[in-house]
């Protein structure tokens, strides 16, 4: 489901938030158990945000990915 943002902060950058973050720590979440190490990437797709989470083991080798 898509959801609605009705304000948005003026002075946001969300170019700059776009990419792969590498997470550091978060809260546990299905999609991640036993995963040791995982990223988010946001991607803007005309009037969306595209974000894909993906799981990999400790040799960075992707086990499973989830968009979001």
């Amino acid at each position: 489901t898509r959801g609605v943002c009705e304000q948005l902060q003026s002075d946001f950058n969300i170019s700059g938030f776009m990419g792969k973050w590498h997470l550091i720590s978060s809260i546990p979440q299905s999609y991640d158990t036993n995963c040791p190490r995982a990223t988010a990437e946001y991607t803007q797709l005309h009037n969306y945000i595209r974000i894909v989470n993906t799981c990999y083991n400790e040799d960075w080798v992707p086990i499973s990915s989830v968009p979001g």
